[in-house]
């Protein structure tokens, strides 16, 4: 077993201020270091093609390895949490930083693959977070009723925590709950009777397998 999350993500955070090496080119020996597992594959690429437990959806959880295609070897780097790495080359040659996903993607025209929970064929220690609850009906009922008629206890709570998740879909209508559900609806390819703004059990289903949340009654 690796080591744990926290233990891995500080000695990456360490690495980063006072480098025991030169890490240039060394991304799969970065990582395995700071999970405490042997050597076993050469490069990045084949250390995604040996992985077992591969995600391809999701935020990777803190402490995870973390891949892309580029190249003939690949990249991978360690999950920080939260949609950053840290990762080797990326801002500085041979050094460490902690950055977002998306920087490596962007920076160098890398192909995201995904996170694994094993590398090099040992297993990675990890825990996802617990999803969070949206209610189909206290949600239709806050899209009727947004001077908050009949919102039962915990309803402004769970419709601001929904429409920060759709703002990160780049759905959003100022404050308003039904116009910004709205967007998403749009979004996901429906129109006319199916885009009033009222959440639909499909429709709501969509926004928890994308955003990670569990939908109840």
């Amino acid at each position: 077993m690796s080591r744990t999350p926290l233990a891995a993500v500080a000695v990456a955070s360490a690495e980063s201020v006072r480098p025991t090496r030169d890490w240039a080119g060394w991304c799969l020996m970065f990582v395995r270091i700071c999970l405490g597992i042997a050597k076993h594959y050469n490069d990045a690429a084949d250390a995604w093609a040996g992985a077992k437990a591969k995600h391809t959806t999701g935020v990777p959880p803190v402490g995870v390895p973390v891949f892309w295609a580029i190249g003939a070897h690949g990249h991978v780097a360690l999950s920080a949490g939260g949609g950053y790495v840290w990762s080797t080359d990326i801002r500085r040659r041979g050094r460490v930083d902690r950055v977002p996903i998306s920087e490596v993607t962007s920076r160098w025209g890398a192909r995201y693959l995904g996170w694994t929970g094993d590398l090099n064929g040992a297993a990675v220690s990890y825990s996802l977070p617990a999803p969070k609850v949206a209610s189909l009906s206290m949600l239709q009922t806050a899209a009727r009723h947004p001077d908050g008629k009949g919102w039962k206890p915990g309803t402004q709570t769970m419709v601001h925590a929904v429409m920060d998740e759709l703002r990160a879909l780049k759905c959003y209508d100022g404050y308003d709950f039904r116009k910004t559900f709205r967007k998403f609806q749009l979004l996901i390819g429906d129109s006319g009777e199916y885009a009033d703004g009222i959440p639909g059990a499909r429709q709501l289903a969509e926004f928890g397998r994308r955003r990670r949340w569990k939908i109840v009654p």
